[in-house]
């Protein structure tokens, strides 16, 4: 019979911020999406929670709350290399260990086939705690036999279950709030009435896609067992590494990146006979009379392709001078096993490759750095410079369908990095209204807004009272010559400004 634990870090990106900011121990702490006022609360300690502040305010009305209310932000890639390192420290209790993606901070432990090594289940569970505790992490664990029942457990009371029929009892009767719905789900749901896992399982699942969501389905079926698979352990990098010291300091990027190419070679050795593929690389050139240097490199996908390793090493060390000779490097692979991709029945021929697309994006990262492609994402903001977010970008995507015959194509709002002054600004006032003429002649390098010419506005936007007070009101301006340019009008320092062109 399969036995399985639950280890539930509690709120973890919220305790990863009090990792990193120890001196906000005795304050109101909250985690926000995103440094700024409109940024929405995600997670609370208890003295912001005592304070009236909960999950889904906006980081400014939490203020107004508590003054001293401390906030900030946890970025993906540092939230993914604590959940790395909590796996490898796990993995000492159980070699199959699985992370729930939607949840991080949950994690799943096979227990089948180690009470041999343990006195009992419970003092298994005590020392999976205690190791935890080491890392600085207050967290829950329950044991149990299936992946429901034990996540259940481990976000309310946690126990060690001596039988099936009593942890599917507790599950039944655990809170509602267990499970991580989105707000307005999560009231509408309250409003009928629903308070309990065992009542929302009482809904016809027919209904619940299209009454709550597919999220809430999503749920309905984690929690009645439907979809349970069996553990999906995470398949963790091992390192491997080599190092050579040169007989001369060597400041001949040919001449180095032969010596690279046998160590690379060497790992390469070891990754085959492991049936390992690499997904990572490290370099670290000691120099001679500067400070080390250290490149991070990612192929596409897992590889052992020796010319295609090498290239990435070669473009990257060729965008950029070394300071001095380099003495000796250290040169290390992260690997993971290799596996076979199955074969299509039919052999698919899509219009973009998108392996094709990875690994030009791979090159690119290798010759301009690891932030050098990058995607913008909309935010909740209304000042349109801060309408959006750079985002490093992952993986090329599919292609979304292309526009029908017909269709009416928009268009599209070139935005200047920074607002441009117009010279010799037009003389209008507050009261300009739609479609009327400008009073004077504008400059704008070679366009020109004259009389003839029209604004089509005003749009108004102001706020932002606490922090660089905005007031200003954008149109949209025609030239002679038929360019379309988006202005505004800078009511704080009375001034016309350009914010771009629309194409």
């Amino acid at each position: 019979m399969v036995r399985l634990a639950c280890a539930n870090i509690l709120k973890l990106p919220l305790q990863i911020l009090l990792k990193s900011h120890p001196d906000w121990e005795d304050c109101p702490v909250a985690l926000v999406n995103k440094d700024s006022p409109y940024g929405t609360i995600l997670a609370v300690n208890r003295k912001a929670g005592t304070a009236g502040i909960l999950p889904g305010m906006r980081y400014s009305a939490g203020l107004s709350l508590a003054s001293d209310l401390r906030a900030g932000t946890v970025s993906p890639w540092e939230l993914e290399r604590w959940v790395e390192r909590l796996t490898a420290a796990l993995q000492r209790f159980s070699p199959a260990v699985e992370a729930r993606p939607e949840e991080p901070g949950i994690f799943w432990l096979n227990a089948e086939g180690l009470i041999p090594l343990y006195a009992s289940h419970h003092q298994w569970v005590r020392e999976i705690k205690g190791v935890l505790h080491e890392h600085s992490f207050h967290a829950r664990v329950a044991f149990g036999f299936t992946r429901f029942g034990t996540y259940a457990s481990a976000k309310t009371q946690p126990r060690v279950f001596p039988s099936r029929e009593s942890e599917a009892k507790a599950a039944l009767a655990a809170p509602l709030r267990i499970l991580p719905f989105p707000p307005k789900t999560f009231e509408r749901l309250e409003k009928l009435g629903i308070k309990t896992v065992g009542s929302f399982l009482r809904l016809s699942a027919g209904g619940i896609r299209k009454r709550f969501g597919p999220d809430a389905e999503k749920l309905y079926h984690f929690a009645s067992g439907e979809l349970s698979l069996p553990l999906q352990p995470i398949e963790t990098a091992e390192e491997i590494g080599c190092t050579k010291r040169l007989l001369t300091a060597e400041s001949d990027y040919h001449r180095l990146l032969f010596h690279l190419q046998a160590g690379l070679e060497s790992l390469l050795a070891r990754a085959y006979q492991r049936d390992q593929l690499i997904t990572k690389l490290q370099l670290s050139l000691i120099l001679e009379d500067a400070a080390p240097r250290v490149e991070k490199l990612k192929p596409a996908s897992p590889s052992r392709d020796l010319p295609l390793l090498l290239e990435l090493i070669s473009l990257r060390l060729g965008s950029e001078k070394l300071a001095a000779g380099v003495v000796a490097f250290h040169l290390s692979a992260s690997c993971v096993d290799a596996s076979c991709r199955q074969l299509d029945l039919f052999q698919r021929r899509p219009k973009r490759d998108l392996d094709v697309g990875a690994r030009a994006f791979a090159r690119i990262r290798a010759v301009l750095g690891n932030d050098s492609i990058q995607i913008a994402e909309l935010e909740s903001e209304h000042l349109p410079e801060r309408s959006f977010a750079w985002k490093n970008a992952g993986k090329p995507s599919p292609a979304k369908e292309t526009a029908m015959p017909g269709r009416v194509i928009r268009l599209v709002r070139r935005m200047h990095h920074r607002p441009k002054l117009f010279h010799g600004g037009a003389n209008v006032g507050s009261d300009v209204g739609s479609d009327v003429k400008l009073d004077v002649k504008a400059h704008f390098g070679s366009r020109t807004v004259t009389d003839g010419s029209r604004l089509t506005g005003p749009h108004a936007i102001s706020g932002r009272w606490w922090s660089d007070e905005v007031d200003r009101e954008y149109y949209y301006a025609e030239t002679q010559s038929g360019e379309l340019l988006w202005v505004y009008y800078d009511r704080l320092h009375d001034q016309w400004m350009i914010n771009g062109r629309v194409e």
